[in-house]
């Protein structure tokens, strides 16, 4: 963790880490003030969202792709600088394979909602604070089809959606 945080102290201070979205991530990672305490989460309706919406955002804003690959193909991160790549290799432990359901962690779609939302403690995997819950609703629509190799299409809904 101290190496970690350090390379990012130092891409800080050289400017490179306003090149990457991911390292910016990866900072507020390092930093142990932003996680909030983790209290158990409220029961929610259940959550639909737009498996189609849901790729973009994962491939787009939501910077999954950064991690865990373009579609969620590990292998095919977008490319990037050498140490940044060896970085991304190095994470313990290492991002989730979705296309891979028995290595995955989270058991339903709310833990994999709260994971997103609020990171997930001991990753890399930090809060996405800028994704609103429709976003992330979206996402997890679309993990849904990873993890069934895309059998199953989520049908958009409005309810849960902000």
């Amino acid at each position: 963790m101290a190496l970690i945080r350090e390379t990012i102290h130092r891409l800080i201070l050289t400017g490179a880490i306003l090149l990457n979205p991911f390292l910016i991530g990866l900072s507020i990672f390092a930093s142990p003030s932003v996680w909030a305490d983790s209290s158990p989460s409220q029961p929610t309706p259940k959550i639909e969202g737009n498996s189609a919406e849901g790729r973009k955002i994962y491939n787009g804003k939501g910077f999954c792709f950064q991690c865990h690959g373009y579609d969620g193909y590990i292998d095919r991160r977008p490319q990037m600088k050498p140490d940044m790549r060896r970085m991304l290799d190095e994470l313990d432990p290492k991002p989730a394979d979705f296309r891979n359901p028995a290595t995955l962690q989270s058991k339903n779609d709310q833990e994999r909602f709260d994971t997103i939302k609020k990171g997930h403690r001991g990753t890399a995997m930090f809060p996405k604070k800028y994704l609103s819950d429709a976003n992330i609703n979206d996402i997890v629509a679309y993990l849904s089809v990873l993890r069934s190799e895309g059998k199953r299409q989520v049908k958009p809904s409005s309810e849960n959606r902000n």
